[in-house]
């Protein structure tokens, strides 16, 4: 019915894992590094339309990232539930940290540019990498934790 395994013996589950953490970690440091900061220099005249163009453009982004995120860390977690322990809290956090503070704050900005909304929106996205760092690690943990030493 398929292999189960990678070529190092690592289940698809698991390099699923792997790969949907290494890129959740680097949208959050792109989003963090390059994209707010460029939303936050936005002048007040122009800010509804670019406010409204990043949200357009990003919504597509984060349904590639999150989507197999969340797939692969359950798949692995309901299997290997102790060695995917870090992946799941930190994979977790980032999600609820998305869904109850960043995005309502974007919602807020929405309506017009706000200075301490912007740096509220910054300590948020610098707590979603956080997460995204610790859910990466911790996958590389239940790689090596599986079997896969290579990882």
């Amino acid at each position: 019915m398929g292999m189960t395994t990678a070529g190092d013996g690592l289940s698809w589950r698991m390099v699923c894992l792997l790969a949907s953490s290494a890129a959740h970690l680097g949208f959050q440091a792109t989003v963090h590094a390059v994209v707010y900061p460029a939303l936050a220099d936005t002048p007040t005249a122009q800010w509804a339309a670019a406010h409204a163009a990043h949200s357009r453009r990003i919504a597509p982004l984060v349904g590639v990232v999150y989507a197999p995120l969340v797939a692969s860390t359950v798949a692995v977690a309901r299997r290997d539930g102790a060695a995917a322990a870090w992946a799941a809290a930190g994979h977790s956090g980032a999600v609820i940290t998305t869904l109850m503070a960043a995005a309502p704050t974007h919602r807020a900005l929405a309506g017009g540019r706000s200075d301490g909304l912007l740096v509220w929106l910054r300590r948020v996205d610098a707590a979603r990498v956080l997460c995204a760092a610790a859910g990466f690690v911790g996958s590389v943990r239940a790689a090596r934790a599986a079997g896969g030493k290579s990882a």
